[in-house]
């Protein structure tokens, strides 16, 4: 008895996502964009002055709410608040909490007008 046996050269591709959230305020778009690669995941808010805006208003500063909350119950437990100063710039990145327990509540944005 002779067995054979076929392969092909067939390689899997890792796992991957990439998701976005754009949200459109009067003087600058907030993109919320979540990327995920097999086990790694990152998220990541993008705020940008509109051009219409730019020579107006900067950014100055960026304030974060987080829900913090337990993993085995889901309810809430507290806040976390942070704070970033940008100094008068047109773009802002901001990395976000990529946790089961934290989650991200309220993001605002404080402007420097000239």
């Amino acid at each position: 008895m002779n067995p054979n046996f076929a392969t092909n050269g067939e390689k899997l591709s890792p796992y991957k996502g990439l998701g976005s959230l754009t949200t459109d305020k009067k003087v600058s778009t907030i993109t919320n964009v979540s990327k995920f690669q097999d086990d790694s995941y990152k998220e990541y808010c993008k705020i940008t002055v509109k051009k219409a805006y730019q020579k107006k208003y900067k950014i100055k500063s960026v304030n974060i709410r987080y829900a913090v909350s337990d993993i085995k119950t889901y309810k809430f437990k507290n806040y976390i608040y942070k704070n970033y100063t940008v100094n008068n710039k047109n773009r802002f990145i901001v990395n976000i909490f990529g946790n089961e327990s934290v989650s991200f509540d309220k993001l605002t944005v404080n402007y420097q007008t000239k």
